[in-house]
């Protein structure tokens, strides 16, 4: 899901990414479906991103960029393919302001501290709460910053801590690859807050793996803002294919014209 974002004006963003298997997944074919079943997708609003990746710089979406979008705030964890300067130019073009700041793998008091390669590992921002690994941040002022500006944003912070972190991956694969500052785990913090249409309840999605790594005070506070929590088994996908729930999903936020559907689907 990194290679795009969908936004509630019509506009999309394709995104640079690190990896030369992951440049590959961007796909046009997809933007056509969607428009032929009803989303009212902008070609002209496209913000193409892409091109940063001759520059060998990064920014991979919705896994850099943990998105208030009532707010209209991007938080993002600095790293190799989270780059500062494309940060600023996604704000630049999409009316958002950046909190950026820097997490980590480890304590200051671990011997082996890196960074956390995507901000959607350690943090979830949905409409009334956000989940965030504040202990990450190891920096005090940016830590402030970060907790400060979720409070005052209206959001309940439910935080995780970088045991629960450890626990979720396994202790024995919680490591990072030093050339790639690039952890071989899913952590905590990605799961993905969706609205049922039908009935406009809110649905938290994650992980079994991560759901068990909750206390029961963390559920209880998620459960508050949340209808139901939907937790799949994807141990797989969590061990071998470099993710877990939130990064199977790709949210849709351009308007949706039903008319559109029907009519597409009759012709």
């Amino acid at each position: 899901n990194n290679w795009v974002s969908f936004h509630s004006d019509g506009a999309y963003v394709l995104y640079p990414m690190k990896c030369k298997t992951r440049q590959l997944e961007r796909r046009a074919d997809i933007i056509t479906h969607l428009r032929l079943n009803g989303y009212q997708i902008n070609e002209n609003s496209l913000i193409d991103l892409s091109k940063y990746e001759k520059e060998q710089q990064f920014l991979e979406g919705t896994g850099s960029l943990v998105l208030d979008r009532i707010n209209k705030i991007a938080y993002a964890a600095l790293s190799e393919r989270t780059d500062a300067a494309l940060v600023e130019t996604f704000v630049s073009v999409s009316g958002y302001r950046a909190v950026t700041f820097h997490a980590f793998s480890g304590g200051i008091d671990e011997g082996d501290v890196y960074p956390i390669y995507h901000t959607n590992v350690m943090m979830c921002i949905g409409d009334k709460f956000a989940v965030v690994c504040l202990e990450s941040i190891l920096n005090v002022q940016e830590r402030g910053a970060v907790k400060a500006t979720i409070e005052s944003s209206g959001k309940e912070i439910v935080e995780i801590s970088l045991d629960q972190l450890k626990q979720f991956a396994g202790t024995d694969k919680f490591h990072v690859v030093k050339n790639m500052l690039h952890t071989n785990i899913q952590l905590l913090g990605n799961m993905l807050q969706l609205e049922n249409v039908q009935n406009n309840s809110k649905v938290l999605v994650m992980s079994s793996s991560a759901f068990s790594s909750l206390d029961s005070l963390q559920k209880e506070k998620l459960l508050k803002w949340n209808q139901e929590i939907l937790a799949a088994k994807i141990d797989t996908i969590e061990t071998l294919g470099g993710g877990s729930a939130r990064c199977c999903i790709a949210e849709i936020f351009c308007p949706f014209q039903a008319s559109a559907s029907r009519k597409t689907q009759t012709t």
